[in-house]
């Protein structure tokens, strides 16, 4: 992804995050959150609240964190996946500690699939899995060549994401604002990541195509003047 368009989604996720938040302290959202919330509550079934429950438990920041140890220890994706990804998780986990106590806006008022505790603006879930697994994801995307495994990986990591917000009000434990609020701060953050990381080297990219050929090419020119009469 381009610096250009990193810089526009940076700030198009901040705009969205102030509006929200602005939104959502002046009143406006309760409608948009009570309609939202009770449509997707009423797909509720046995078998689609065990899988919420499952990817509930799979999204706490703390499941997140052997993830960032395991990339920070392998040396090959030490400094290019694992320290950014970690760097971006601790601050996303610490921001939105912060920014819950700020705002200070109350969980949703209905019957909860899950117990949670403490303020829901803006969603940790959305916010901390949005963050990691987002830049863990791009970051992957941007080093490796091989694009059956790259399709997989950005397949698996939308899915995941997809189904932790939609989770998030399907438990009854956020509103939809507190989750695109959440959602919101993660993109910001993560290319906020994406862009002070840059792009990968020419040196890098180029690495397979100026690699020596090892299977008995012609010799060259300077070869070929020293070999005797």
């Amino acid at each position: 992804m381009k610096k250009n368009a990193l810089i526009i989604l940076c700030g198009t996720a901040l705009a969205v995050f102030i509006a929200i938040a602005a939104l959502v302290q002046a009143g406006a959202m309760e409608v948009v959150d009570v309609n939202v919330g009770a449509w997707v509550r009423a797909l509720e079934s046995d078998t689609l609240t065990r899988l919420m429950r499952i990817i509930s438990h799979a999204g706490q920041w703390f499941v997140y964190v052997p993830m960032a140890i395991l990339l920070l220890v392998i040396p090959a994706s030490r400094a290019k996946v694992g320290l950014p990804a970690a760097i971006v998780l601790t601050i996303s986990a610490i921001l939105n500690h912060f920014l819950k106590i700020a705002f200070g806006v109350p969980r949703p008022d209905v019957r909860t699939l899950i117990a949670e505790t403490g303020y829901g603006f803006p969603s940790g879930h959305a916010m901390n899995g949005t963050a990691f697994i987002g830049i863990c994801m791009f970051l992957f995307l941007r080093y490796s060549y091989k694009r059956p495994l790259k399709i997989t990986v950005f397949a698996a990591c939308t899915c995941f994401l997809l189904l932790t917000w939609f989770g998030r009000v399907y438990l009854g434990v956020h509103s939809f604002s507190d989750v695109v609020a959440g959602c919101a701060a993660g993109v910001f953050l993560c290319t906020l990541a994406l862009w002070i990381t840059g792009q990968p080297s020419k040196t890098a990219s180029n690495c397979q195509s100026s690699a020596p050929d090892r299977s008995g090419s012609a010799a060259s020119p300077q070869q070929t003047a020293r070999q005797p009469d």
